[in-house]
């Protein structure tokens, strides 16, 4: 986001994290903006943000989050309901299957598995592309590695 071009000379940014010290750094890198940084769980309906955005970014958080993807399906469900009609939800995970794995990719997925920084071992291109398709219109996925980077509009 730093290094993006936001539309306009005020754009509306709301930052998501459950960990204050995440929110507190990207809001301060990204003050120009003046966004706002919102303690929330994706995981659970997401309260008083006002009007709908055109657009919703998940980037680098799927992977992270409990459960597989099925489970996970619930954070496109939720950030659908605050994106206007027409308005794109995209983002980007690390996959677990049925994507290319190196040796090293593997073995740091392991350790991070391990540790419980990561939960996305079961997490596969087919369940993200079927979570993706219940929830939104023209799903699109690219694969880049293990990476999946994503995008679909919102139904309404």
């Amino acid at each position: 986001l730093d290094k993006c071009g936001l539309p306009g000379a005020n754009p509306r940014l709301v930052l998501f994290d459950l960990n204050p010290n995440c929110l507190h750094k990207a809001g301060h890198r990204l003050r120009r903006f003046r966004p706002i940084a919102k303690e929330a769980d994706i995981l659970k309906p997401i309260e008083g943000l006002g009007a709908r955005f055109r657009s919703v970014g998940i980037n680098y958080v799927l992977h992270c989050l409990p459960g597989d993807l099925t489970d996970k399906r619930k954070v496109f469900e939720h950030a659908a309901a605050w994106v206007e009609p027409g308005g794109v939800i995209f983002g980007s995970t690390l996959l677990g299957r049925e994507v290319p794995l190196s040796w090293a990719a593997r073995c740091q997925m392991r350790w991070l598995n391990s540790k419980g920084y990561f939960c996305n071992k079961h997490d596969s291109l087919s369940m993200l592309k079927a979570s993706l398709a219940a929830v939104l219109e023209d799903p699109h996925v690219e694969v880049q590695g293990c990476a999946a980077l994503f995008s679909g509009r919102a139904r309404h």
